[in-house]
């Protein structure tokens, strides 16, 4: 049996929700499929506004529209104004009710564009909408240095000048996600990924209690006179008013949701918002494909994310991974812990939403990346930023490590960190202006996937003092640290790629999230998103090649197999729920399964899949963030033998696995080992 089922996947209740999901219709719901009608609860009416007529329109040619069957149009005329007026005596957007003690504002954005500056456009700032008659909030383009971004902005509070290229001439996907409940933030996901938030009152949004957002101009910002026109095409408009969560958001991005066409009047009715308790239903059988591996035990460990094993003292780190999120209680218990083999886990420092883990060689330290920071003020760091830490085993101290945050600000999203080991050939790597090897033994490396800020590997030097090192015009370190740099990928969610008609990459990093260093190569696991998973491997500065698979693979994680060479990958690939482990050959690229059915990924871009290996090369650990567990698998065989399903139990379950295995004949059976499947095996199973 592939999976145990509780509930069919999918299926809905009688009630006609999705297990987790709760139903609310959007208050503005602009699909333009046939006209500018809006389909919302609240349905406030969009006045045409258009200086030639026919600038704005519906249009139902082939890819001009991506939901539904038709978007609006805009073709701006320099000079004058073509936008849909919104005005709305209450507001367009729900705001808190002063009489009412304790009552809380959230609301959504959600919009489909793609920009399409077809008249040569002189405008350097086109607006997707923008409120009225202030800037309270708004969501547009900028054109700067010949290159187009996607920035949102804030009234008073923020204002994004970093965003997504979006002159590709596709189709993107952008939502603003407000929700006074959870300390009053601004969130902006772009084409399904979480990419940036700030904190936003509404004492500032709807100052003195009257609302700056009245009303709002699609297709223009606030003035309406077309000084900042959008170019281009507009589809799926929807604004509700609650927060969605970010897997309603990344359902609305792939338009579908286990087979079910995903819509703005269906996305809180068919998809949960908490992934986890959905797909807590399915209990997740590992299935072992090579035979030398068994499992050993289970872990029980709520969001686990990075992982790393100490070989010589037995004992497990491994980082918690819940975003501050109270829905389990667990408000408060991000960090690293350790977990001994009795099972006793103890928190060794605290943190926000860690990532990768590793051990420093020697033991004395455990390395761990924090990708996105929001609470490392204990450690003198400033909120929202990534860094690398470091926790002394001895003293259980925690300091930022010798790569560390941008005192500039710049967004730095570390996710997985390698040391070099000693007897490393560096032979092909150049040298920097210090006369080193850009990779060489005693150093570190780590990947950075760009959510924000750029795509890029580094190496550091463990033993020297913080440093967050600056990139200059040319996209090189003033201290040689940068050993592939990306500079046109910046959010990280794969939309700024291009296929050269060669089959490479303009970009080389799509959506990088692991790192392992070989006997002469850095590999780093790279998701690749639309395109494909891609193995990289770096020989020397900016120089990668992808190695060629045998099939496709989504890997998050990647660890080197210290007895065959080869690489053992953590692939996501598989459907919705569920990962498994293979091997790759590092020279043909044949890839092979070797765990498979593992729960692995939860749908919202917190999810993080890790992978351990022991120095012999005998042990294997995978967190799986669905199962809220971290397994263990060995080549010696469980510690316990009748313990048949590993987790740490001998009970009625293990007994009932015995038997089918005793009917199926299946070699774990054969307890007293004689080659032979009888009943002396069943009475050495009992008294095992």
């Amino acid at each position: 049996m592939k999976r145990k089922q509780n509930k069919i996947f999918g299926v809905l209740t009688a009630c006609g929700l999705a297990a987790g999901a709760s139903a609310q219709a959007p208050i503005e719901w602009w699909s333009f499929d046939t006209d500018f009608s809006n389909a919302g609860t609240q349905g406030s009416v969009a006045v045409p506004v258009q200086t030639v007529p026919g600038n704005l329109s519906i249009t139902s040619e082939p890819g001009e529209f991506i939901r539904g069957t038709g978007a609006l149009k805009v073709i701006h005329t320099a000079g004058g104004a073509d936008f849909l007026d919104v005005s709305r005596p209450g507001g367009v957007f729900p705001q808190r009710d002063p009489n009412i003690p304790g009552d809380t504002a959230a609301w959504t954005v959600s919009v489909w564009y793609r920009y399409d500056d077809t008249i040569g456009d002189v405008d350097a700032r086109n607006f997707i909408f923008e409120t009225k008659p202030n800037w309270a909030v708004g969501l547009g383009a900028r054109t700067t240095d010949g290159r187009t971004d996607m920035e949102w902005f804030l009234q008073n509070v923020a204002q994004n000048t970093e965003g997504p290229f979006i002159d590709d001439g596709q189709w993107h996907h952008a939502a603003l996600v407000y929700d006074e409940t959870d300390t009053g933030t601004l969130s902006f996901f772009h084409n399904g990924e979480f990419y940036d938030v700030q904190p936003l009152n509404l004492s500032t949004f709807f100052a003195n209690g009257s609302s700056q957002a009245a009303g709002m101009n699609i297709g223009d910002f606030r003035s309406g006179n077309g000084g900042r026109n959008w170019t281009g095409f507009i589809d799926d408009f929807a604004i509700w008013d609650t927060a969605l969560s970010p897997n309603q958001i990344r359902a609305l991005y792939e338009g579908d949701f286990n087979g079910t066409p995903i819509r703005p009047d269906n996305v809180t009715t068919v998809v949960p918002r908490n992934m986890g308790e959905y797909l807590a239903q399915l209990e997740f059988e590992p299935i072992i494909e090579e035979p030398q591996w068994t499992l050993v035990r289970s872990i029980q460990f709520a969001g686990p994310s990075g992982v790393a094993y100490d070989s010589q003292n037995d004992i497990l780190y491994a980082g918690r991974r819940f975003q501050g999120a109270d829905t389990d209680g667990m408000t408060g218990l991000d960090g690293v812990y350790r977990i001994d083999r009795a099972g006793n886990v103890t928190q060794i420092a605290g943190g926000d939403r860690p990532a990768g883990v590793t051990i420093e060689p020697g033991g004395n330290a455990v390395w761990w990346a924090e990708d996105f920071g929001r609470d490392l003020s204990q450690y003198g760091l400033p909120v929202f930023n990534g860094s690398i830490l470091r926790t002394d085993l001895t003293t259980m101290e925690t300091g930022v490590g010798s790569w560390g945050y941008d005192p500039a600000g710049a967004d730095i999203d570390p996710m997985s960190i390698a040391f070099v080991p000693q007897d490393f050939n560096n032979a092909s790597f150049s040298l920097n202006s210090r006369g080193e090897r850009f990779v060489r033994p005693g150093n570190a490396v780590s990947v950075d996937r760009g959510s924000g800020g750029f795509d890029e590997v580094y190496v550091f030097d463990p033993s020297q003092p913080p440093v967050r090192v600056a990139i200059d015009d040319n996209g090189q370190s003033e201290f040689d640290d940068v050993l592939v740099f990306d500079g046109s990928t910046q959010n990280g969610n794969g939309v700024n790629y291009q296929l050269l008609p060669d089959g490479s990459l303009n970009s080389p990093l799509v959506n990088p999230g692991a790192i392992a260093v070989g006997a002469d190569a850095v590999w780093v696991a790279d998701e690749g998103l639309a395109i494909g998973g891609i193995i990289w491997k770096i020989t020397d500065v900016d120089t990668l090649a992808s190695l060629p698979l045998s099939q496709p693979i989504a890997p998050i994680a990647l660890v080197i197999d210290p007895v065959t060479n080869d690489l053992i990958v953590l692939d996501r690939s598989f459907e919705r729920g569920e990962s498994r482990v293979v091997r790759i050959n590092k020279t043909t690229g044949q890839v092979s399964d070797i765990i498979t059915n593992i729960g692995g990924y939860i749908t919202n871009n917190w999810g993080w899949e890790a992978i351990a290996i022991s120095d012999d090369g005998s042990r294997l650990f995978l967190s799986d963030p669905l199962g809220r567990q971290i397994f263990e698998f060995s080549t010696d065989g469980p510690t316990c033998p009748p313990d048949l399903n590993g987790d740490g139990v001998v009970d009625a379950d293990d007994f009932f696995l015995f038997l089918s295995l005793f009917a199926s004949g299946d070699p774990r059976a054969d307890f007293n080992n004689d080659g032979v499947i009888d009943a002396d095996d069943f009475f050495a199973f009992l008294s095992a």
